[in-house]
């Protein structure tokens, strides 16, 4: 197997040890206080996904520019043309048309986040095998 699931298989939430399609290692995130606020330093992220039936017979560039909309068609169309958006691990054109499982990796680099507050660590308040409480700054978001 190559590990992309097969033709029209949907991916889970806990389908891999990076989470529900993000990939980036955390020993190379960097943290700095500085005035309370706690601030991630610039880092590279890696966006995975599979082909969606949705997204069979449409270019990459026309799916990014429409499904992703962060950034602007320029953005992507460099960012594919550069390497940084592959399929199946290789570089591919903009006009590349989609096929079914197909696994598309975008390496955004030079992430930036918002600070938050700087509280310490942050409080477990429950746990179970089905929930976590915790007692977090407001500024620190979660998803």
């Amino acid at each position: 197997s190559d590990g992309r699931p097969p033709p029209g298989a949907k991916r889970g939430c806990h389908d891999g040890p990076e989470g529900p399609g993000l990939v980036t290692n955390l020993d190379k995130v960097s943290y700095r206080i500085d005035g309370g606020l706690r601030h991630v330093e610039p880092y590279d992220f890696d966006f995975t996904t599979y082909v969606k039936q949705r997204w069979v017979g449409r270019t990459l560039l026309e799916v990014f520019s429409k499904e992703f909309v962060a950034y602007s068609v320029d953005y992507y169309r460099a960012s594919i043309e550069a390497g940084r958006v592959t399929v199946n691990g290789a570089q591919v054109a903009p006009g590349h048309v989609l096929t079914d499982g197909e696994r598309i990796v975008h390496r955004a680099v030079r992430c930036r986040e918002n600070p938050v507050l700087d509280r310490g660590r942050i409080r477990v308040v429950a746990e179970s095998d089905d929930l976590l409480v915790v007692s977090k700054p407001s500024s620190l978001p979660i998803h």
